[in-house]
Parts: structure tokens; C-alpha cells; sequence
């Protein structure tokens, strides 16, 4: 009875509670400030697109000038971006460019983002928007297996009758990953994933085959 009674009263006192609540006020808007550091690009705009030859282009971007805006070109469709109320869409080239050139060069985020005025995250970011971007829609239009026969005849001139390619591999170090770790160790002991490549008699890339385990290039015991 008296517990019956007990939460009688409780009940009542949270009715007379909850009647004599206010809602709340909704707070004003409050203006807010963002903060940017501006750094110049002068190096970009002045200095490589307008005063670099090709012989520039090729020893720190890998590719000629034509060839840079050809890729630009190719991948307008897939890295297109908007102005927003806090600044301006980067250019497309200038996208392409630190891309190219983190690729290209062992610079770090900090460094890549310091040289195009951008912090080292968004670097980190939108590289991988591009290398997704090339792996869509250029990777299948570029690196494809060509007529074999001109290729066999261009490796006859190089005195090596009967070729259809030359092939290799490299192992690229990753960290150990948190599943299978043991099945990432190469031969030489560390964790890696097995990259294997194959080339006309010009250097060309004709196929690709990336992300095999480290430990799938062993050999079974004898």
C-alpha cells in the first residue's frame, strides 16, 4: 500500500513538473569567423605554366607539358568542383598538377601542400580523388595489350626475336595489416604487396596486376 501510494506521488509531481516547464527558446544565429592562411602560388601560376620548358616539365613532373594538358583534359569530366561562400573551386590543372607531382617526387603532404598553398590533409585527400579518377577512366583507355606483331617486330630490332613483352615485379612495403598479417611477408621478411608489370619494346605499359599478397610470389619447398 505504501509503495502504491509512493509512486502516486511521484507521478503527480512529474505531471505538475512538466506543466510548469517552458520550452526553449531558440538561441539567435550567431555570426561565426573561419580562419584561412592565404600563401602565394606565384610558383605555379608564374613560374611553371608560363617560364618551364619541357626538359623542366620532364625531369619534376615525369611527362611533358602536352601531355599534362592532355590528362586534364581527359579528367574534366570526373574532377569537377564548385565555388562555395568560403573560397573559390580549385583549378583543374592545379588539382592535376600536385597530384602529378606527389606521385612523381618523394615530397611529403606538408611539402606538396606548402609548394600549391593548401593545408597537408586536403593534399592527402584530394590525391586520392585523382588516382581514383585515373584508375576509372584512364587506366583501361591507356595501359591495354597492343597487336602483337608490331610489338614482336619491335623486339626483333632490339635483338630479341619471339618477344611479346618484358615483364617484372617489385614488392611495395604497407604496413601489417590487422587480417592474414603472415600471408603479407615476402621472402625478404617484411609485409608488402606484389606489383607485376608488363612493357612493349618502347617502355610502354601494356598491363598492370597490383594487390597480390607479399607471401604469394614464394616458392613451395623442395
Amino acid at each position: 500500500m505504501a509503495m502504491q501510494m509512493l509512486d502516486t506521488k511521484l507521478i503527480i509531481e512529474t505531471r505538475c513538473w512538466c506543466a510548469r516547464a517552458r520550452p526553449l527558446q531558440p538561441h539567435p544565429p550567431v555570426e561565426r569567423w573561419f580562419w584561412r592562411l592565404d600563401t602565394s602560388s606565384d610558383w605555379w601560376d608564374w613560374l611553371v605554366m608560363e617560364r618551364w620548358d619541357d626538359q623542366q616539365w620532364l625531369h619534376d613532373f615525369r611527362m611533358w607539358k602536352a601531355t599534362f594538358l592532355e590528362l586534364c583534359a581527359w579528367l574534366a569530366s570526373a574532377l569537377c568542383q564548385c565555388d562555395t561562400h568560403l573560397q573559390p573551386a580549385m583549378p583543374l590543372e592545379t588539382w592535376v598538377t600536385f597530384a602529378i607531382w606527389k606521385l612523381a617526387t618523394p615530397d611529403s603532404y606538408w611539402s606538396v601542400g606548402n609548394q600549391f598553398s593548401m593545408g597537408k590533409s586536403t593534399v592527402g585527400a584530394l590525391l586520392m580523388e585523382v588516382v581514383r579518377a585515373i584508375n576509372t577512366f584512364l587506366l583501361h583507355r591507356v595501359i591495354r595489350l597492343g597487336d602483337p606483331d608490331p610489338i614482336v617486330a619491335g623486339f626483333a630490332t632490339l635483338k630479341s626475336p619471339n618477344c611479346g613483352g618484358a615483364i617484372d615485379g617489385t614488392h611495395t612495403p604497407v604496413r601489417a595489416p590487422h587480417r592474414l598479417a603472415t600471408q603479407y611477408i615476402n621472402r625478404k621478411g617484411y609485409f608488402s604487396m606484389a606489383l607485376q608489370v608488363l612493357v612493349d619494346y618502347r617502355g610502354r605499359f601494356t598491363d598492370v596486376s597490383v594487390g597480390w599478397l607479399g607471401r604469394a610470389t614464394l616458392l613451395p619447398p623442395a
